[in-house]
C-alpha cells in the first residue's frame, strides 16, 4: 500500500553535505504503517545521515519530508518526538550516576530538571523492560549494568514515549542473540498493532529475519526498494555494491559487445578496478602522502568516475578506512 492513509513517513529528494562531502544525494524513502522497513547499504552510503534527518538531529540541505502526507521539517529532535517519531542510536546513551528508572525517563522533564517518579512511571518502565527481556531493579545505578543492559535501557527510553515510527540505527549491535530475539519479537508485536519500524543493520541475517521491506542506499542515493520475501541476498548485495546496475547496463544492446572489447585491453581493466594495495601508491602519485589528510574530496571524484567496479573491489571495511583517511566521511 502506498496511499496517504497507509504512509506515515516519506522522504523525497533528500540531500545533505558536510563540507565537500556529499552524504546524501537525492535519497528517497517510504515508511508505511504496519511495516518493518530496513535501510541497507555499505559504510558511507548515507544510512545514518538519513536517520538523523528523519529524527530532527540535523536538517536536509534539499528535499522534502512528509509526515502523514503533510510537509514537515523537524528542526530539533523534540519536534520529531512530538510528531510521533522515536529514535534509538547505536551509542549507549545513559547517565552512569543515575538509576535505571531515571535513565528510562531522562529528558522528559528537560535537560536539567529531575522530578520524582510516580508509580505509573515505575509500572511503565517495568513493563517495557520486561517486554525487552531485562529483569533488573529500577533503582540499580547504570554504571553497574553491562553494555547490552545499558543499550536495552536506551531502547526502553524511546519506547515509553508515545510513538508511531521507531527508528533504530544499529541499535541491536550490542545485544546478544537472546536479547536480540526478544527485541525482534517486541517489534513484530508493535508492527501488528499498526506501528512502523525503520532500522539499519550490517547483518544480513537480521534484515532477512525481521524486515518486510528493504530500501538500499548507495553513494547517498536510493537505488532500490524491495519486498524482502522476494529479494534474495545476492540481489540486495548487488544493489549495495552496484552490480545490479552493471548487469542492467550490460543487458542493453551493444553494451555487452563494448564491455568484452574493453576487457581485452589490460589498461582498461586496471582503470576499472584498482586493487586495494595500490591505493597508497595512487595517493602518492596524486601528491597526497599517506601521513597527511586529503585536502578535499578529490578521492571521491575519480572513484565515482571509475564506476561501481571500483566500489565492489574495495569492500565495506576497506572503503570505510579509505574514506576516513581521505576525509570523505
Amino acid at each position: 500500500m502506498t496511499d496517504g492513509v497507509a504512509t506515515l513517513l516519506r522522504a523525497e529528494g533528500v540531500s545533505r553535505s558536510f563540507g565537500v562531502t556529499r552524504a546524501l544525494d537525492g535519497a528517497s524513502l517510504l515508511v508505511e504503517r504496519g511495516e518493518i522497513h530496513s535501510l541497507a547499504g555499505e559504510n558511507g552510503s548515507g544510512k545514518s545521515t538519513l536517520i538523523k534527518i528523519l529524527s530532527g538531529v540535523i536538517g536536509p540541505d534539499a528535499g522534502e519530508l512528509l509526515w502523514e502526507g503533510r510537509p514537515v521539517r523537524f528542526r530539533r529532535p523534540a519536534a520529531a518526538q512530538r510528531a510521533g517519531i522515536a529514535t534509538v542510536f547505536q551509542e549507549t546513551l545513559v547517565v552512569l550516576e543515575q538509576t535505571v528508572l531515571e535513565n528510562v525517563f531522562i529528558g522528559t522533564d528537560g535537560v536539567f530538571r529531575r522530578s520524582r517518579r510516580g508509580r505509573e512511571e515505575e509500572a511503565l518502565a517495568r513493563r517495557t523492560l520486561d517486554q525487552l527481556g531485562l529483569d533488573i531493579a529500577l533503582d540499580r545505578p547504570a554504571w553497574s549494568l553491562s553494555l547490552a543492559e545499558r543499550q536495552i535501557v536506551t531502547i526502553a527510553r524511546a519506547l515509553v514515549r508515545p510513538w508511531d515510527v521507531l527508528l533504530l540505527d544499529e541499535a541491536s549491535s550490542a545485544l546478544d542473540a537472546d536479547q536480540r530475539d526478544r527485541l525482534f519479537a517486541f517489534l513484530r508485536l508493535k508492527r501488528d498493532e499498526g506501528k512502523a519500524i525503520l532500522f539499519t543493520s550490517h547483518r544480513m541475517d537480521e534484515l532477512r529475519q525481521l524486515a518486510d521491506t528493504v530500501s538500499v542506499l548507495r553513494l547517498g542515493r536510493t537505488v532500490a526498494r524491495l519486498p524482502v520475501a522476494e529479494a534474495p541476498v545476492d540481489l540486495i548485495l548487488g544493489h549495495m555494491a552496484g552490480r545490479a546496475e552493471e548487469e542492467r547496463e550490460v543487458a542493453r544492446p551493444g553494451v555487452a559487445r563494448r564491455a568484452r572489447a574493453a576487457a581485452e585491453t589490460p589498461a582498461t581493466v586496471l582503470r576499472a578496478r584498482r586493487p586495494v594495495q595500490t591505493l597508497t601508491a595512487w595517493a602518492a602519485n596524486l601528491g597526497w602522502p599517506p601521513t597527511q589528510r586529503a585536502p578535499s574530496r578529490s578521492w571521491c571524484v575519480p572513484s565515482r568516475r571509475l564506476g561501481s567496479g571500483c566500489w565492489s573491489g574495495l569492500g565495506s571495511a576497506s572503503w570505510s578506512a579509505w574514506a576516513c583517511w581521505s576525509g570523505c566521511r
